[in-house]
């Protein structure tokens, strides 16, 4: 997996490693729905934010930098590998 898991200072795990299993697989899901590869879908790194932080506004959600630039160049992804078929 290409994303860093999070401990607190105790060592204890931060991240929710059923959730960020479940987003995985949806992940993954997503694009063979799609039949693009699931980096265009979320990256491993963002997953793992999602699974740690687990936003819960709109404004959490679009906080995560990494979320962000996804977000910002969705559309030329949707035009690009979405909407060819």
């Amino acid at each position: 997996m290409g994303g860093r898991i999070y401990f607190d200072n105790n060592g204890l795990l931060l991240t929710d490693m059923e959730l960020l299993n479940r987003l995985q697989m949806l992940k993954r899901k997503i694009a063979d729905e799609k039949d693009v590869a699931c980096f265009l879908i979320a990256t491993d790194k963002i997953l793992v934010k999602l699974a740690t932080q687990k936003p819960i506004t709109k404004n959490e959600f679009i906080s995560i930098k990494e979320l962000k630039v996804l977000l910002k160049n969705g559309l030329k992804i949707m035009d690009k590998y979405f909407y060819r078929k």
